[in-house]
This record gives structure tokens, C-alpha cells and sequence, in this order.
């Protein structure tokens, strides 16, 4: 299995956040429901999609995604600022 993030995903997390912060939660997911009707089968989807990786494979793609969130979005160390 191998995650791509691609930009949608980037504008799209800016964007929550926006909508979040003036409707809140719920009304985020609320707004959202509005525009996101599933269909088809989502498990066949998922396997097809997915397939079936090993633990190894999961660590290795969540590490990738922490890598590359950090790159765009880096967290402020908790010792920044003390003497």
C-alpha cells in the first residue's frame, strides 16, 4: 500500500479548518455531508484501494505522512522559548 497526499488534500485541510473555526464541529460536518454522497461498495472499494499491507507497510507510509506534514506545517517544540 502506498498513501499519496496530493494538493487537494493540503487546500482542503486549510479549508476545514476554516469552515471549523466559524461553524464549528458539527456544523463542519454538517456542510460536508451536504456535498459528499457515497455510493457503490465501499468495502470492495477499500480492498481494491488498500489491499491488504502488512504492519511494516503501515509504519512506513505514517512515517512518510508525518514527515511531509511537518515539512508544511512544522509543530513548535515544547522547549522553545525556555532558558
Amino acid at each position: 500500500m502506498k498513501i499519496y497526499l496530493d494538493v487537494c488534500y493540503l487546500n482542503c485541510h486549510n479549508a476545514y479548518q476554516n469552515i471549523t473555526k466559524h461553524l464549528g464541529i458539527v456544523g463542519m460536518l454538517r456542510f460536508i455531508q451536504q456535498f459528499d454522497r457515497s455510493s457503490g461498495d465501499y468495502t470492495k472499494e477499500r480492498e481494491k484501494l488498500l489491499g491488504d499491507p502488512t504492519i511494516d507497510e503501515i509504519k512506513a507510509d505514517i512515517r512518510q505522512i508525518k514527515t511531509l506534514l511537518a515539512s508544511i506545517h512544522p509543530v513548535p517544540r515544547k522547549d522553545a522559548g525556555q532558558s
